[in-house]
């Protein structure tokens, strides 16, 4: 019956909303279908994206989305990087056909955020490429800050305290940025 439907439709409506991930529908030309409460909320989404081709929704967030999408067979994983409110976040998307034949159904694409998982990652790597350069031994750093054919004179322990830094990051791969007031010596280092 028609109310049996309706309720069914709601129901339908209501677990779709409660997925924890931005989620898009699209059919089988890439239009958009449905799209969840998180969905509309992440990528700023309005009912006007409703059949409207996927890529051209995030033409400016991920330019080249049309490529990924029609390169990537359904059911593979994307990773991509969008701009959400001009900050750069990464999803691993889900793309699943939503029935056997693949070219001529409907596709649901769960957008998974890694934005904090990979800034973990790399507070990680940070963290631990600054246990390696003080654990470096001391000597090792010594030679090397004073084999490359110049010295830097100084007794103050301002200068002392670089020379201790210069020291403990010689012998690593780190980039590190030197600040000072012009003329300091700072190419020196």
């Amino acid at each position: 019956s028609q109310e049996e439907f309706r309720n069914l439709d709601q129901l339908h409506k209501g677990v779709f909303d409660g997925i924890p991930h931005p989620t898009i529908i699209v059919n089988c030309q890439h239009q958009v279908q449905q799209l969840n409460h998180c969905a509309r909320e992440l990528f700023d989404l309005t009912d006007s994206a409703i059949g409207k081709v996927l890529w051209k929704i995030f033409e400016k967030k991920v330019p080249d989305l049309k490529r990924i999408i029609e390169t990537t067979p359904s059911g593979r994983d994307i990773q991509l990087e969008i701009i959400v409110d001009f900050e750069s976040r990464y999803f691993r998307i889900h793309d699943q056909s939503l029935a056997e034949e693949s070219d001529t159904s409907d596709r649901c694409f769960i957008f998974y955020d890694l934005t904090d998982l990979a800034s973990a990652e790399e507070r990680l790597a940070a963290h631990e490429r600054m246990i390696l350069l003080l654990s470096r031994n001391d000597e090792e750093a010594e030679l090397a800050f004073h084999g490359d054919g110049f010295e830097v004179v100084g007794q103050s322990r301002a200068v002392q305290h670089v020379f201790d830094l210069v020291q403990r990051v010689a012998k690593s791969e780190a980039t590190v940025l030197i600040t000072g007031e012009s003329g300091t010596g700072k190419e020196l280092v």
